[in-house]
């Protein structure tokens, strides 16, 4: 709830919830503006923890596909290069991080941000 209403000078405080958070299926643009209902939420009641509990909810759904090859090439019985080729996020899906949870911010259940976008690195390695 970001808020000590139980007196305790302890974090961990979670909210009040006061109505259904879920808002069903909408397009992606509404989930990043609200992913759970606002108004579902209010701050714990004085002298309590709150009703909300752990880990109840689930962030956005993540997709990755990771990919790499490699290729060996001997120089001598002892010393070799090694050419690498990794992708990582491959289909560069648009993974959403977890919405802001903190009930007193102004951008409370809004997602602000999302996972790396594609990644694509070479590298040669030698051995001896």
């Amino acid at each position: 709830s970001d808020t000590d209403n139980a007196r305790t000078g302890q974090g961990g405080q979670r909210a009040e919830v006061v109505g259904t958070p879920f808002l069903g299926d909408r397009p992606r643009s509404a989930v990043v503006s609200e992913y759970l209902s606002r108004a579902a939420f209010a701050p714990n009641i004085l002298g309590t923890y709150g009703t909300q509990s752990r880990n109840t909810f689930r962030g956005p759904r993540s997709f990755n596909f990771d990919f790499g090859l490699h290729k060996d090439f001997p120089i001598t019985e002892t010393v070799g290069l090694q050419f690498r080729f990794e992708a990582f996020n491959l289909l560069n899906n648009v993974n959403l991080d977890h919405p802001e949870v903190r009930l007193r911010r102004g951008n409370f259940m809004q997602i602000n941000s999302a996972a790396d976008p594609r990644i694509l690195q070479f590298a040669i390695r030698a051995s001896f």
